[in-house]
Parts: structure tokens; sequence; C-alpha cells
């Protein structure tokens, strides 16, 4: 208990309900009168009976009132100083307590934090076991050897993006499945071969811009789903192996870039996934092991971001985003220019389905998709385009002409 609020040795009943009274009066004893009653009992034993807090604050009124008491009784400076005293100590026992409470939050936001990266640790590394398991299922045939082309002065680009391979749907604006998207990957492959013929270009490079894979992010794709995510990386592995290998047999060299889609995330949550933390990444390590006696095909990393790749074709820059961090090109190519001090000719992505062409002070060239529409989430949100792959023969002056390859 406060020492200002024990009775003195020489104090009277009333003398004593006065100070407490006036103390607690003037704001500086912060206690309610139900509060100072219990303590005013305690302290006042001559009285018959326990009063109530009615009794003793009434009391204190009516001898607050008389005239001579206030004349003569004033709020005594000690016990002023007793209290700021007192109320310094409960200061410092609630600074140590507010101490003691921040660490207990932040050792708890810690095993939070830790626990969930153990959880995403443990669920990578089943994904890991269980994509190994799977992929030893699959025959790693060895290739024949490729045919040798001399150097020219075009190239051809070609961009793959948005096969989501594992879907399958069947609805007024089209069809599709696993085997559609083998079909219609390695006919484009066909006619890629075919411009670099025609045209007469010699290299081949491919950028391959996420959201290969159907992926588990929401539950009407699980639904729409006819493999899970490991066998969808397989199986799109296998045929991005076999689309490069068919290019390769057509182009001196086949130089091959990607980044990684949002539906390969491994969180289904995006804020919780990390940039990095795609299935879509496991893809060039498949297709190099698969591909690793073929010579001519060459697999190029990235150096600014996991989520930016390039190429530098005959002194021009192709910079490739899959495009969900980025709604605007143009403001994305002024950002990585800032970022690597660097002029970006051509701005490269996928992600929206349908292709566009803009010449600015950059080019900007969006990729369609494999897959098309006729999904749920395509049907609901009106999101209607035909199964497209821009392709490109490129110079030294830039991109010389763009061809939309309609797939079937």
């Amino acid at each position: 208990m406060e020492k200002t609020l024990l009775r003195r040795p020489d104090e009277s009943q009333d003398a004593y309900l006065l100070r407490i009274g006036s103390l607690k009066e003037s704001g500086i004893l912060p206690y309610t009168w139900p509060q100072l009653t219990m303590v005013l009992n305690s302290e006042v034993p001559e009285i018959p009976h326990p009063f109530n807090e009615s009794t003793w604050r009434k009391r204190y009124q009516a001898l607050s009132s008389q005239a001579s008491y206030n004349k003569d009784y004033t709020v005594d400076e000690n016990d002023i100083q007793n209290v700021a005293k007192e109320e310094e100590f409960l200061d410092d026992d609630l600074e140590e307590e507010f101490e003691t409470h921040k660490k207990t939050v932040r050792l708890r936001d810690q095993r939070y934090a830790l626990n969930r990266i153990v959880r995403s640790e443990a669920r990578k590394d089943a994904i890991l076991d269980l994509f190994r398991s799977t992929i030893s299922r699959y025959n790693n045939t060895q290739p024949p050897e490729v045919c040798e082309k001399k150097a020219g002065e075009r190239a051809v680009y070609a961009l793959l993006s948005d096969i989501h391979y594992g879907i399958a749907f069947e609805s007024s604006a089209g069809s599709y499945n696993s085997d559609i998207a083998r079909s219609r990957v390695i006919d484009y492959a066909i006619q890629i071969a075919r411009i670099g013929n025609e045209q007469q270009a010699s290299d081949c490079y491919v950028s391959l811009l996420g959201d290969m894979i159907s992926g588990t992010i929401h539950a009407p794709i699980r639904m729409e789903n006819r493999e899970n995510a490991v066998e969808q990386v397989v199986g799109v592995s296998e045929l991005i192996a076999d689309f490069l290998y068919i290019l390769a047999n057509n182009f001196r060299t086949v130089y091959v870039n990607s980044v990684s889609g949002n539906h390969s995330r491994i969180e289904t949550i995006a804020e919780n996934s990390l940039r990095a933390e795609k299935l879509d990444a496991l893809i060039p390590w498949y297709c190099k092991a698969k591909l690793e006696k073929v010579d001519n095909i060459t697999f190029v990393d990235n150096v600014i971001d996991d989520t930016i790749c390039s190429f530098d074709i005959f002194g021009k820059s192709y910079v490739g985003v899959h495009g969900d961090y980025d709604k605007d090109l143009a403001k994305t190519a002024t950002r990585i220019e800032r970022f690597t001090k660097d002029h970006v000719d051509y701005m490269i992505a996928g992600h929206l389905h349908v292709p566009s062409l803009q010449i600015d002070d950059h080019g900007y060239i969006r990729n369609g998709s494999v897959c098309g529409s006729g999904d749920d989430f395509t049907m609901r949100n009106r999101l209607y385009g035909n199964p497209c792959q821009v392709c490109m023969t490129v110079t030294e002056d830039g991109v010389e002409s763009v061809w939309p390859v309609a797939l079937k």
C-alpha cells in the first residue's frame, strides 16, 4: 500500500479523511471512492462498523464544507512528493513489465517466422523427393546428332509461355488437355523451323516466359487439373525438351533463357511466396539434363534477377519477364534501365494470353498463350483469346518482323 494512504500516528480520523479526500479530489491520488473505502475502513478501526463508499464520501464533503477546515487545511507538499515518488516507482515497474512483454512478443514472432521457414522447407523437400521419384520413371533416350549451319546476319527469336500444362477443359470457347498442349507446342517448333529456313536465319533464341504449368494456386484450377504439380513439371519439361531438340536440329545454335510465372508458385497465397520459389525453375534444370549431349543448345543464366531474363542479339538488348509484376512494360523498362544502367531496346512479356506489339522509345512485345480460353477463370472473366505464340526475326537493326503463330 502507498505510504500516502496510511494514517499518521497523530492524525485524527477527520483530519485523515480530509487529507485523503483532498488528495483524491485534487487528482494527486488516482483512486476512486470505492477503492479508498477499503483503505479508510482499515485505517480507521475505531468506527463501530465498516462504512460504505457513500458514507465516507458524504462525511468528507461535510468536513470540506466547514469553513474552519477549508481555511486551515491545504494539500501537504510532502504528500504530493510522496505520491510522485510512488508513481515513479510504478512507472519503473511498468517500464520493466513493458520490456518483458516486448521480449515475449519478439520471441513469439521469431518462433512463428522459424516455423514458417521450416514448413516451407519441408514442403519443398517433399516436392523435390516426389519430383525425383517421378522423373525416374521417364526413359531418358539419347538424341541423335544434329545438323550444322553457317553463321548468318539474321536470327529467329521465339517466345514460349502460358502453356498451363496439366489443366483440362471442354467448353464453347475451346478444348484443352496435356495431349493438345503437346500437339500445339511441337507444331509451334515446326513452324519456327520453317520460318528460320525461309528467312535464312542461322541461330534461334528462345525465352521461356513462365506459366508452363497449371499449378495449384486456386481451387478451380486444382479441380480442372489432370496431373499433380510434380507430374505437370515433369510432363511439360519433357515437352519443352522435345521442343528445343527440334529447334536444335534446324538451327546452328539454340540459346535459351527463362523466368517463372505466377501459376508455378509453391505457396497458394501470393504474398507468402518468394519470387524465386517457383516450380517453373525446375524446367530448365530438367531440360539441361535431358539435352546434355546436344552440343548446340546453350542455356543462358539470369544476371539481373530471377524474375528477369535477357539476351543480347546483334548488339540489341531484349529483356523478358513473365508479366505478373509488370502491368506497364514501359515503367518496367525504365526501372530496369535505372537499376542496370543499360539501355533496354525491347521489353518482352507473357501473362496476359493476348499477343501485342508496340514500338515507341522501346519495343514492347506481349506473347499469347498455348492454352487459349475455355477454363473456368477465363470464362468467368470473359477473357477470350485464341491459342497463339509470337516468333520474330531479328537483325542488327532490331526486330525485323513479327510472326504471331496460331496454334490449332
